[in-house]
């Protein structure tokens, strides 16, 4: 089961993000997108309660979504 159909079980929607470091590339899942911190901060209270660990980040602008 890849991470993203684990989430999908649980009822939280996410998308990969590809990225490169150390020349290698990497898959990075993600989830939301948020108009400020605070909204953030709900939203990882509420992935913590489905035992999801989570961190919160800034999107980066030029990342490359494959949903």
């Amino acid at each position: 089961v890849t991470q993203m159909a684990a989430l999908e079980k649980k009822g939280v929607e996410s998308y990969r993000v590809k990225a490169l470091k150390n020349g290698q590339t990497w898959y990075r899942v993600r989830s939301g997108s948020f108009a400020s911190l605070e909204e953030a901060k709900k939203y990882q209270v509420k992935l913590n309660q489905k035992k999801i660990k989570a961190m919160i980040i800034k999107r980066d602008t030029n990342e490359n979504n494959q949903g």
